[in-house]
């Protein structure tokens, strides 16, 4: 487990690779350039993530790595995590992103995210080609999703609609459940 540790300053404070089963608890974790906590590749299976506070993650354009998988505070890819009772406070892109089967997402505190890139969301999960089944997304409170369009890629582009979500339910997203979270001053509540 990794608990009650302090990470200052940090490229990615916490990067999971190989590991199963693994707690992530009273951490605080500020002034990373990239990620937060992240597991790779279908890794990250049965962790627990709770009762951590993130502030500043990858607030300076161009310094976290580019595309999907960075600026994230928590990036969740296996199944049957939970990743509660978090307090997640200015990060550039998605405060907490899952990707799998069974993941459970409650009781997060999130605000002023979105701040160095854009076509987010407060909470994001995406299916591509995989059945996810059975995760929850509950009793979650999100604020303050304040977009940045420079931040994307060909935003200027006619047609183009990149926002903010509170809670972003992308690509072939299906059997998640939703419910009883709290959503304000974002863009678009759930997408």
């Amino acid at each position: 487990s990794v608990k009650n540790c302090s990470f200052n300053n940090n490229y990615s404070a916490i990067s999971l690779v190989g590991i199963t089963n693994l707690t992530t608890t009273n951490n605080v974790i500020t002034n990373t350039l990239n990620n937060g906590i992240i597991t790779s590749d279908n890794e990250g299976i049965y962790q627990i993530i709770r009762y951590n506070s993130f502030k500043n993650t990858s607030l300076f354009t161009g310094m976290s790595g580019s595309g999907d998988g960075n600026a994230n505070v928590i990036a969740q890819n296996g199944y049957g995590a939970h990743i509660e009772y978090n307090i997640i406070d200015s990060s550039g892109y998605i405060p907490i992103v899952f990707v799998g089967n069974y993941d459970t997402v409650r009781y997060n505190y999130i605000t002023n995210y979105n701040l160095t890139k854009d076509d987010g969301g407060g909470i994001y999960t995406v299916s591509r080609n995989i059945t996810a089944t059975g995760s929850d997304i509950g009793y979650n409170i999100i604020n303050n999703g304040i977009g940045a369009k420079e931040g994307t890629p060909n935003y200027t582009k006619p047609g183009s609609t990149y926002d903010t979500h509170g809670i972003y339910l992308d690509e072939e997203s299906n059997h998640v459940i939703v419910h009883d979270n709290s959503i304000s001053n974002c863009k678009d509540g759930a997408g």
